[in-house]
């Protein structure tokens, strides 16, 4: 049992904030531990802890922390720019939990200014900041250091979590882990939902750094960490940076109806040396999920990709995708028996592009089996396909200009995403200058073909398709296999 420590508020005397530096010299740590007790003097925030790093925080932070959790209103225990090394986690648990679920939880507190850094005694499976059962916590303009021990932040049931200006580097498990626990200890994603009820429930990430390794993978080591994955939905992640990892968001079973906007995603960043691109790297997940969520405006670098299980309510809008097989990658079911039929896809406005020096393209991928019937209240169009990259979508134009026949076909396969999905609205006109009655006599699998009822000196087939339909009886389904 910890005992719960008077919580101290820190007055700072001193106004000028001198700039931590890492240093191997026992000089320069020497010195920085006088600067940092001239700053904090007899007003420590978290009594016990050592700001200066020498020695163990962990139990005096947990101690700390739990006196925030327990106090009346909103807490704020700011750590001044302390350093702390970190042996164990620092578990946080608002002391109701009772097991998987807890329905009133009475914490809020806010966490500032400081840096966790886990030491080489620090557990590899464990993460330095574990919350468990919370809401209303704020993590604001902190430091998280692994050191590829670990992780970041864990939030296991927690609710109303809000996580800015903060760094997370070296993780080798996750920077950011949310999810739902059991009493049994393991992940139940699919159990973020008790009774009806959020286990867990929006997190906000915003204006954070996330990186396992700081600029390119070392050659010869393959990358573990994933930077943020979740496991409830109803999630915002803004204006960041996520960088040189296995993975970049993840959203698992339960993850889905998120927003992610404005975030540079280099999580592929393999083939970087010295600064320089070197060649092409491997791909990796920037975004993973299994459903939809909106994703605006983001930019993905070479190899990065959105990839997506059984898409439904996803729209990818205003991002852009460098090269490198950059791009989105659309996943269907395991078999032609149990294809999955498309509902409400939305990717308009984005711009795909070669990225020298890579020879590779970027642009929109399908894996698996889609339904050949129906594309449902859908619109995949509007894309830019720069460099000679391939351009896909569910609508398509085309001219075609021929003379002396009675015969005009539009293949329009190489612009569909699912060629063989039927038309679900046709547009065409014929120009000539012969009065000559004509018909549409085939319109299936991306060809369309008009003929004429005589031969014509000179024709122009202008043809306007999409495979979009509005929803067919029963749309609203948990799986859409069909």
């Amino acid at each position: 049992t910890i005992m719960a420590l008077p919580l101290v508020v820190a007055i700072v005397a001193i106004v000028a904030v001198v700039p931590y530096h890492a240093s191997k010299s026992g000089a320069d740590n020497a010195k920085h531990a006088l600067l940092l007790e001239a700053r904090f003097g007899p007003s420590d925030p978290c009594p016990n802890a050592d700001p200066t790093g020498q020695n163990d925080s962990s139990l005096a932070l947990t101690a700390c922390l739990h006196t925030a959790l327990l106090a009346p209103g909103f807490t704020t225990l700011d750590l001044l720019g302390g350093i702390y090394r970190i042996d164990s986690p620092i578990v946080v648990d608002d002391g109701q939990s009772k097991g998987f679920y807890n329905p009133n939880p009475k914490s809020a507190f806010r966490l500032v200014g400081g840096t966790l850094n886990a030491s080489e005694n620090f557990p590899k499976n464990r993460y330095l900041l574990e919350l468990t059962d919370t809401k209303a916590i704020v993590i604001d303009g902190m430091r998280f250091e692994s050191n590829h021990r670990g992780g970041g932040i864990r939030a296991n049931s927690a609710r109303q979590t809000v996580v800015t200006s903060c760094f997370f580097r070296g993780y080798a498990t996750h920077g950011l882990w949310a999810t739902c626990t059991g009493n049994d200890g393991k992940s139940q994603s699919q159990s973020c939902y008790s009774g009806g009820q959020h286990a867990g429930d929006e997190l906000i990430v915003e204006h954070c750094w996330f990186g396992e390794y700081d600029s390119g993978i070392p050659t010869g080591v393959n990358a573990t960490g994933t930077a943020i994955e979740t496991e409830w939905s109803d999630n915002i992640f803004l204006n960041s940076i996520i960088k040189c990892s296995a993975a970049g968001i993840v959203m698992g079973p339960g993850g889905s109806e998120s927003l992610i906007s404005g975030i540079h995603f280099w999580v592929a960043c393999d083939g970087f040396n010295n600064g320089t691109v070197t060649a092409d790297g491997d791909t990796r997940d920037a975004v993973r999920l299994t459903g939809g969520s909106r994703i605006y405006n983001c930019q993905f670098d070479r190899g990065n990709q959105v990839h997506v299980t059984s898409p439904l309510n996803l729209e990818v809008k205003g991002s852009t995708f460098h090269g490198g097989l950059a791009g989105v990658v659309l996943e269907g079911g395991d078999s032609e028996r149990d294809p999955f039929e498309i509902r409400h896809l939305y990717l308009t406005g984005n711009f795909f592009h070669y990225h020298p020096p890579s020879t590779l393209p970027s642009g929109i991928f399908t894996r698996g089996y889609f339904s050949t019937q129906f594309i449902n209240e859908s619109d995949v169009y509007g894309n830019m396909f720069a460099n000679a990259t391939t351009s896909k979508a569910t609508k398509a134009t085309m001219k075609v200009t021929k003379a002396n026949t009675d015969t005009f076909i539009a293949d329009m396969r190489s612009q569909l995403l699912f060629p063989s999905v039927p038309f679900s609205t046709i547009e065409y006109t014929l120009e000539s200058e012969d009065m000559v009655q004509h018909g549409l006599v085939n319109a299936s699998n991306g060809v369309i073909i008009v003929k004429t009822i005589n031969p014509i000196k000179f024709g122009i087939l202008r043809v306007q398709v999409d495979q979009s339909t509005s929803a067919s009886p029963g749309a609203w389904c948990a799986g859409c296999h069909k």
